[in-house]
């Protein structure tokens, strides 16, 4: 339960806060045309860092709140949290798959 105090504090809230508004403008400038390509990478880079601290809270979190308890989950924020922070963790693992069906020939 300690962990899930700390989490919990203000600062930390805000500091996740502004990592949260970092990825949108990250996003939002990713959009632009005419960006040089190491921009866009470091962009991307830093966006897939935010991604991962996101992943690592969310599961500190649950991992807190109950050792992995589902009804930690049924929290409608919490939900919200678990499709944003999980659908691309998932997605970085199977895009990359599919491109290579897609070269292959596999996957239209």
């Amino acid at each position: 339960m300690q962990m899930f105090a700390y989490l919990s504090q203000p600062i930390f809230e805000v500091q996740i806060i502004g990592l949260v508004l970092l990825s949108c403008l990250l996003v939002a400038i990713d959009t632009l045309e005419g960006l040089p390509p190491a921009l866009r990478y470091g962009i991307n880079a830093v966006d897939t860092l935010c991604v991962y601290v996101f992943a690592i809270e969310f599961f500190l979190r649950w991992w807190s709140a109950g050792r992995f308890q589902l009804r930690y989950l049924a929290k409608p924020l919490v939900s919200i949290d678990a499709v944003v922070v999980i659908l691309p963790l998932i997605l970085s693992g199977l895009l990359p798959i599919w491109d290579m069906g897609v070269m292959m020939g596999i996957f239209p």
